[in-house]
Parts: C-alpha cells; structure tokens; sequence
C-alpha cells in the first residue's frame, strides 16, 4: 500500500510540488527514455515505408473515379471488393478499346479520300505522247544500205537479195524471234564476212547497234505531215522528237527521258520545259492534234499484222513501257480518225504519309532515291531498271530500246537465242511477298521487291473512237485525203476537270491524343489534372516524405 502511494506520489503529485531542480531531472530522464525507444530503419525499410505513406496519401487524395474508396477504412471488404471490381472492368475496357485503335491504325495507317472532284485540268501537266510506226524498218533504207555494202564487195554474197534479207533480221530484235535458226546462221556468216569492209560497215557492229536501228526507222519528219497544239497549228519538230520506247524509235510529245542519262531539263529548249504543254481547254478542237502517214510502201518488218500506228499515253518522265504498267496504248489505223478522250485522276500523299517507313506505306514518293532516279522515282522506271538489269546478268547485254550503263553494249543478233529464251521472264514481275505455292512462277518472272507504287500520280484513262475524217474542218482543208495512208489523231480533254484524291494518315497526332483521352475520360475519369496529380506525388510528395523519415529513422 505504501508502494502504491509512493508511485502516486512520483506520478501525480511530485511534479506539481516538487522543486523546479527535481523537475528538470524527471523532464531530462523522459527525453533520454524517449531518445533509446526510439525505432532505427535501415534506407531500403526508410524507402520503402516512404512509398507506402505516398501510396496511402495518392489513393485517399486522388481524382480518379472510385480509388480512394480502395483504402478507406470505413469501408467494409464488401464494398471495397465491389469498388475494385468496378474499377478492373474500366481499366480492361479502357485498354480494349486503345487496342482496337492502336491496331486499326497500324493495320490501316493510310486512308483515300476524294479531295476535289473538280480540279482545272490546266493543274496538271498533258500526258507524253509517242507516235509509233507499225513499220519498224523502212525498205529504201536497207536498200541503200545493202547497195552500199554490195559495192565495196560483191564476191562476199551471191546476190543482192541474199543481203538485203541478211539486214532484215534486225527485225528479230523488237519481238526477240528465233524460231528460223537458219536465218541467224546466216547472220554470223554475214558478220565474219563483214569485216572486209568495215568502214562502211561500222554501224553494224555491236557497239552501233542502236545507232543502226534508229537509221533503220521511218523518221518523224516522214511520219508527222501537220501538227496543231491548243488549236493552232505548229511545226511538228517544235512538238516532237525522236526518242526510244518500248516500241523501238518513236516521234514523242511532251516525255523527258531520265532514263536516257539526262539528270535536268534545259531551259533553252522547249521541248524540255513541260508547263508550257498544259491544256487550259477541253473539247476536240483543243489539245493535240495530227495528221500522219504510214507510208506502206515502206513497209519491210512490222511488229503486228497491220498498218497504222501505235499511240502511246504515259507519265512525262516514266520510260515508255507498257510492261510496267504505267503505260495506255491505242492504236490508230489507214484512212480513218480517231478521237482520243483523255479522263485523267490523280492522287497525292501528303507528307503525313512519309513519316510511316516504306515497308509500312508500301510506296515512294518522286524524290526518294534521288542520286538513282534524279527526284523522278517511279514504278515504271523501277521495273524497266530491274527488267533491264535482269536481262543484263542473264545475257550479257540489254536489248537496244531499254536504258543500258555507259559500260553495257547493246544485244545484237548473236545474243537473240538468249534474249528469246527469257523473253517471257521479262513480261511478268513476282510480288513483293513471297507467297506458297508460286516456285515456278517465281523462276520465270522479274523479282523486283524494291519496286514499291508511286505516292503521288497522275493517270489518264483513253477513250479511243474511230471516225470518218471530216474533210470540212480548218485543221483538214490542206491535206489530201483521198490518200489512204494519211489518219487524224486528235488528243484531247474530254471535260474541264479532273478528280483529286488525298492520301493522308488514318490518325494525325491530335486526333490520336483526343480519342486516347476521351477514352481515359469516360471509363476512369483519368484527364491532365490527374496526371499532375500522378507527377506530384511521385516527384514531390515522395521526395518530402523521405526526408522527414531519414531524419526521423535513419
């Protein structure tokens, strides 16, 4: 009992009446009992229980739908149970539905719309043209060729005649015929007994063979006998130049060949300037407009069982190949003339398109590869670089209508055999993918996977009607059409304008940051304020809390 009141004493009544000595005695003693109770954490535990007080204070304060009911203790399991439950099924349909949009862009990152249904066609540059004559080697030519070659040697072959069909086989070049194996063996004769008379043989030789089939060809002067642009009549040589397509030599309008070599157009000439040659009108009377001959008479070695020509359509500065598929090809016969209706669209990627990598977009824009292509890339300047490489290491040579290397000679005869072997190698191209099942279809076709579609063209559906020539039309009144020969071409815009269709990104940024946060929004309340939130937390609050326990338990 004692004891007890002496412990009441020390407890309740000795601070009260005891002298202020004793007092600081007890005070110190509770401070230095304080100071040896004291917890010490080691730094991962200090860490780690700052992160769960953050953790503790984000879910109470937070401004996110239903998560501070997670760690409030006057809830029951129950409801805590329901409020996270609640809160899962919003986190999976949130991630759902980003998933969906995630990959619909990536399954689809570009998307076609039509932009301008009426476009001027004067926003666009008039197709190129080639002129071809079915005639591919004119008879007085080989005529005056074998006369030549028969004077300085008359011994070397029987007859004129037997030379004048040795020089015809150069037609076998244009369609790689070999199915009269007599008629090369002739030729190599010829060739050994050539070289008597070499120096007015020298177009013959290999390295002249291009030479030789363009002096071998009707020219455009024989070809083009009046010529009208935009409704008033021109010199055809202003409009037209000789330049070589798929179909050998041609008369051609409005084409820059970067294929042959030539890396700028000369301002000097005008056949290089391509705004000029636009068409600011539609109708029959406007655009280009020709009245040819086929001269028969000359007819030798044609490339199909007709008369007339070939008229080609395609892109100003694509190689004229219409195995590359960038190419229309009409043909206009005797006596006739025919309406040319030309029914452009274009469509253009805009440079959203280019930040996709190719194998994404599946296309190149014109100044990609500009050291190979000279800011004129192309599918069909693609596949005749790859057709012309392939029949290269195949052959050892390209045939003379397809751009070669400075370094590579033209195929003559002697190389026929082979050129006719792969003759339909060239005509087909495999697909980019390689696909089961296609082995043999891969052995006997072009494999051109770096050949992607253009991301920016212009195409031009042709609508060709052939009519009676109309002897009462000004462009008419001089021609004499009572000669069967001569046909009227006219090439023009059948209307005013032109469809423009835009290729852009099925998702620009914004719009990808507004659906992602309208989505956040609806399933979790989550917004920018919340992100905030988030950052203070981790960044601010954490810092604060680890201080404040380093100091108190470290």
């Amino acid at each position: 009992m004692e004891k007890n009141q002496h412990s009441f004493f020390h407890e309740e009544l000795a601070p009260s009446h005891m002298p202020k000595q004793i007092k600081k005695l007890l005070s110190n003693r509770v401070r230095f009992q304080e100071v040896k109770t004291r917890v010490k954490l080691s730094p991962e535990q200090i860490v780690r229980k700052s992160l769960q007080q953050v953790f503790f204070e984000y879910m109470i304060n937070s401004s996110l739908c239903g998560v501070r009911f997670l760690v409030d203790t006057t809830k029951s399991k129950a409801e805590k149970t329901m409020w996270f439950a609640m809160i899962g099924c919003a986190i999976f349909g949130f991630f759902y539905f980003v998933n969906n949009a995630l990959r619909a862009q990536s399954d689809q990152p570009a998307y076609m719309t039509l932009e301008d249904p009426s476009l001027p066609t004067n926003e666009i540059i008039f197709p190129a043209i080639a002129i071809c004559n079915h005639n591919r080697i004119k008879k007085s030519v080989v005529a005056h060729l074998v006369d030549v070659l028969y004077s300085h040697d008359n011994t070397t072959f029987s007859s004129k005649e037997e030379l004048f069909e040795v020089v015809t086989l150069y037609g076998y070049l244009y369609d790689f015929s070999y199915s009269r194996r007599a008629d090369i063996m002739k030729y190599n004769v010829f060739l050994e007994k050539i070289e008597n008379i070499v120096d007015k043989a020298e177009n013959i030789k290999k390295s002249n063979i291009s030479e030789l089939m363009l002096s071998l060809t009707p020219t455009c002067d024989e070809s083009l006998i009046k010529c009208s642009w935009k409704g008033v009549v021109q010199d055809c040589n202003r409009l037209f130049r000789t330049q070589i397509t798929q179909f050998g030599f041609c008369c051609t309008f409005n084409y820059y060949n970067t294929e042959a070599g030539r890396k700028a157009e000369d301002p000097d000439d005008p056949l290089d300037e391509p705004y000029i040659l636009k068409d600011h009108e539609a109708g029959p009377y406007y655009g280009l407009t020709l009245a040819v001959n086929a001269n028969t008479h000359e007819y030798l070695y044609t490339t199909r069982q007709s008369y007339g020509f070939d008229v080609l359509f395609f892109d100003r500065y694509d190689y004229a190949d219409q195995t590359a598929g960038g190419l229309v090809h009409r043909v206009a016969s005797l006596g006739s003339q025919y309406d040319m209706e030309l029914h452009p669209y274009a469509y253009y990627s805009t440079s959203n398109i280019k930040r996709f990598p190719i194998e994404k977009r599946q296309c190149k824009f014109a100044d990609e590869m500009q050291n190979e292509y000279h800011n004129h890339y192309s599918l069909s300047n693609c596949l005749v670089r790859c057709r012309m490489r392939t029949i290269e290491r195949l052959c050892n040579c390209v045939p003379f209508f397809l751009p070669r290397r400075s370094n590579v000679s033209a195929c003559t005869l002697e190389e026929l055999y082979c050129q006719n072997k792969y003759s339909q190698k060239l005509l087909f191209v495999y697909p980019p993918e390689d696909l089961p099942g296609l082995e043999l279809e891969r052995e006997n076709s072009l494999n051109c996977p770096t050949c992607l579609a253009d991301c920016s063209v212009t195409k031009y559906n042709v609508i060709s009607n052939r009519l009676l020539r109309d002897s009462t039309s000004e462009f008419a009144k001089d021609l004499d059409l009572n000669d069967h020969n001569i046909s009227i071409i006219r090439i023009f815009y059948l209307h005013p304008t032109l469809p423009l269709f835009r290729e852009d990104v099925t998702y620009h940024w914004y719009e990808l940051i507004s659906y992602l946060g309208g989505l956040c929004g609806f399933f979790t309340g989550f917004s920018m304020i919340s992100l905030a939130e988030f950052f203070y937390f981790i960044f601010i609050r954490l810092c604060y809390i680890l201080v404040e326990n380093f100091r108190r338990y470290g």
